[in-house]
């Protein structure tokens, strides 16, 4: 998806074709250090409209002093 197409929109409210609701957990386990790494399967569709299965990994982006100030979300197709 663009910025154009997302424009100011929040990620988590993008129909993109990935249910977004369901790496909100991950995400915060990831960023208070609850989990080092969060690993997940989900059914999603590609931007053709065909369903896939995407295996995805959260892992946090530390800064200098420690912190977590963002999480690093990777995604693959589990289906390849």
């Amino acid at each position: 998806m663009s910025h154009a197409e997302a424009g100011e929109a929040e990620s988590r409210r993008l129909d993109i074709g990935l249910p977004v609701d369901q790496l909100r957990k991950p995400i915060r386990d990831v960023l208070s250090g609850a989990s080092e790494v969060a690993e997940l399967t989900l059914e999603a569709v590609n931007r053709r409209g065909k369903p896939i299965v995407c295996r995805l990994s959260a892992s946090p982006l530390k800064g200098d002093d420690g912190s977590r100030p963002g999480v690093i979300l990777m995604m693959e197709n589990a289906d390849a």
